[in-house]
């Protein structure tokens, strides 16, 4: 039987915050452009908007780093994006 769909990317998320290098890969192939996509709207007609780039670093760094966002997520607390959606506000 397949694995559903949200088992897979809560899976995906362990094991990049555990430091597996390829699953880090996906995530941060996964939500690339989802960040970009968000970033570039709030911030259409800003000086912002030639730092999207940098601010997608950031939020993956915010992520990634020991203790930090993806060592937090919790499947029981309810959906990533809308966790991952408050960083990149914050950003």
């Amino acid at each position: 039987m397949p694995t559903p769909p949200h088992e897979t990317c809560w899976t995906m998320l362990r094991a990049a915050s555990a430091g597996d290098a390829s699953a880090k890969s996906v995530f941060a192939r996964s939500y690339a452009a989802p960040i970009c996509a968000y970033l570039g709207h709030r911030w259409r007609d800003t000086p912002y908007t030639d730092t999207i780039d940098d601010a997608v670093q950031d939020v993956f760094v915010e992520c990634m780093k020991p203790g930090g966002v993806l060592d937090h997520a919790n499947q029981d607390l309810g959906d990533f994006r809308a966790l991952l959606y408050g960083v990149v506000r914050n950003i």
